[in-house]
């Protein structure tokens, strides 16, 4: 007897499981590429942490609005600013 006609359900078994291995790993993938995902969106919001320029706020001399330490110009009143024109 021909050993593929005896073996034909043992074959179509292992097939079976061979797409079912597939498809949980690529379940797995998924689920792998998510949690990385997740891991880089944690990461990135925990390096958004105020620097400590940013903790002590920096105020216009000339109408006190706050600015950012990195700015040159008051976003309130335009007028020109300079580091030592800062006061907090």
């Amino acid at each position: 007897m021909n050993s593929l006609t005896t073996n034909g359900p043992v074959l179509a078994q292992m097939a079976e499981l061979s797409r079912i291995a597939i498809a949980i790993l690529a379940l797995l993938a998924v689920v792998v590429i998510f949690a990385l995902v997740v891991v880089a969106a944690v990461v990135m919001a925990r390096s958004g942490k105020r620097s400590p320029n940013n903790l002590n706020p920096i105020h216009c001399p000339l109408c006190n609005h706050n600015v950012s330490p990195e700015a040159t110009k008051c976003a309130g009143c335009g007028h020109p600013l300079t580091p030592s024109k800062f006061t907090t």
